[in-house]
């Protein structure tokens, strides 16, 4: 149901749910075929405490046929938090 996808992005961006829910919030989020999820996702990686989740949202775009636009913002977002954890 579309009904319950902001609560799958809520679950996975908020940093007080325990890590294996927010992975596999990540994960359901392939379900619904929609790549701009990756929008509301990609800026926990510019936390490095989030870090451990850049391979979930790699498979997540890849899952989504994500183009290389949000692939480079993962990246990015990834950089950007090891810039600022130094």
């Amino acid at each position: 149901s579309p009904d319950i996808k902001p609560v799958f992005v809520e679950v996975a961006t908020t940093e007080g749910f325990p890590r294996l829910l927010r992975i596999k919030a990540i994960q359901s989020l392939a379900n619904f075929d929609d790549v701009k999820v990756l929008d509301n996702l990609i800026p926990i990686l510019e936390n490095s405490y989030n870090h451990e989740y850049y391979y979930e949202l790699i498979n997540l775009a890849n899952d989504l046929n994500a183009d290389y636009t949000y692939k480079q913002k993962i990246k990015e977002a990834s950089f950007k938090a090891m810039r600022n954890s130094q």
